[in-house]
């Protein structure tokens, strides 16, 4: 047991992409996957490209490899190598057709046609599987209105949140020093899209998606646009949206809100493979978006240890969080002998490896940790629960009302009146808070600052319609 007890503190001596060993058993596994390559948010039906498709699928054959295949270290203990099979899988993905197909796509690289799935009836007749043993893994899909949704997109419907967003402010500087660098790409690629004086700072996301999508599929802007300049536009919209989503004074900053329901839906789930002996959902896969990666980074002090945290993660970047133990095992040993690794991937190019990284610390030492440790530190920054999530966020989801005080509902909170209560004057005091930084705006835009609002809009024809792009 002494042996066994040091071994994360050797291996954590290792290179982080070799923070492995051979004699060690994987007995489950979590990953959060963000959309591969899309069509321009702004112009909907916004859709999962076909190159999209294809990373999607390397990226369900990579990981199939990881944790599938019968000759990887690091195969799940007591999962199906090839054959689907419901009890050991369950993937869930916003109702979105990006990030559903994302998932989809996903699917069909993790368990591919296979002819395992044919089957013999009792006549004696053998039928194979429609399309070449295709493999009808499930994908649930969560409605926006759901409980559910909160653990994949927690900062969606969230007012608090937007608030935040509403009084973002750009210094003038940061303004001016970038005002000529993003005006030139105007006769290049925007004029017709968008307004000159937009091309700023202040959409820094929404011009690199721009041309992030059109380089790939627009031989006009592939040879308007050099390598150097993609590369700038990307750190520029990076320092934007690490700004709203990860720049954050505590854990418990509402900027950080989707990383604290993703800490809760990962603590979840690994608790419950766990506490079934891997008898239940051993590999637990979910669908998302950017914002929810920035933010994860924030609150467990990934930017702390390396920059690379503070960028905006790649097309198809997963986080995963494996349970291990030492030795190999044929059943799930007693918890202390448990622990947690985690591994960043960004993005799905050949050369993109998963790379073991320390969770809650700027040191090496932490990249496996025991998994009482991880409980204790990921419960600390997780939401509690929907009740918690409701009162931050003071959202008007419809099931929210059965977490506020009697005599709150949803379609009170943006009401006024005398004689309040103490707990309702406490959510109306919020509303009013709200109000003020509205004020703060203006005045704002009288000291020459430059403010922006990151819409959700249903529909954009050009740039020129939206000041902003919903994070997907």
């Amino acid at each position: 047991m002494q042996l066994i007890a040091s071994l994360p503190l050797l291996l954590s001596l290792l290179p982080f992409g070799a923070a492995h060993h051979s004699d060690e058993t994987v007995h489950a596994a979590v990953i959060f996957h963000r959309h591969t390559d899309r069509t321009w948010k702004s112009a909907p039906p916004t859709r999962l490209t076909t190159l999209g498709q294809t990373q999607a699928y390397k990226s369900g054959r990579y990981w199939a490899k990881r944790y599938l295949d019968a000759s990887s270290d690091h195969q799940i203990l007591g999962i199906s190598p090839s054959t689907y099979n419901p009890a050991d899988l369950k993937v869930y993905a916003p109702d979105e057709p990006v990030l559903v197909t994302t998932g989809q796509s996903f699917l069909q690289g993790l368990y591919p046609p296979s002819s395992a799935a044919a089957e013999t009836l009792a006549n004696g007749t053998k039928l194979e599987a429609p399309l070449e043993g295709y493999q009808y893994a499930a994908l649930h899909t969560v409605q926006k209105d759901s409980p559910e949704a909160i653990w994949l997109k927690g900062d969606d419907s969230c007012p608090a949140h937007d608030a935040v967003e509403d009084v973002f402010e750009v210094s003038s500087s940061e303004e001016s020093d970038t005002k000529a660098f993003y005006e030139s790409f105007y006769d290049r690629v925007f004029s017709g899209v968008m307004d000159k004086s937009k091309l700023s700072f202040s959409n820094a996301f929404a011009v690199f998606d721009y041309v992030n999508v059109g380089i790939t599929r627009n031989e006009t802007i592939a040879k308007a646009v050099s390598s150097d300049e993609l590369a700038k536009l990307q750190y520029l919209a990076s320092r934007a949206e690490f700004a709203l989503n990860g720049d954050i004074a505590s854990t418990t900053d509402i900027r950080a809100i989707s990383g604290r329901t993703l800490a809760r839906r990962v603590l979840d789930q690994l608790t419950l493979a766990i506490s079934t002996k891997g008898l239940k959902e051993k590999f637990f896969i979910s669908v998302g978006s950017y914002d929810t990666f920035l933010s994860f980074f924030a609150i467990v002090g990934l930017p702390a240890f390396k920059d690379e945290f503070r960028n905006l993660p790649n097309l198809g970047s997963v986080m995963a969080f494996e349970v291990l133990s030492y030795g190999q095992q044929s059943s799930l040993p007693a918890e202390k002998e448990l622990f947690i690794r985690f591994l960043f991937r960004n993005g799905t190019e050949d050369t993109s490896a998963a790379t073991a990284t320390p969770l809650f610390s700027t040191s090496s030492w932490d990249a496996i940790i025991p998994w009482a440790t991880f409980q204790e530190k990921m419960g600390a920054i997780a939401i509690k629960g929907l009740d918690e999530w409701c009162n931050l966020c003071k959202s008007q989801q419809l099931f929210c009302n059965a977490y506020y005080p009697a005599g709150v509902t949803v379609g009170s909170l943006n009401k006024g009146s005398n004689g309040l209560s103490a707990p309702v004057a406490g959510i109306v005091g919020g509303v009013i808070v709200l109000g003020v930084m509205s004020l703060l705006t203006l005045a704002a835009l009288f000291l020459g600052l430059r403010v922006t609002r990151k819409r959700k809009l249903p529909a954009a024809k050009t740039l020129d319609d939206a000041s902003s792009i919903e994070k997907a």
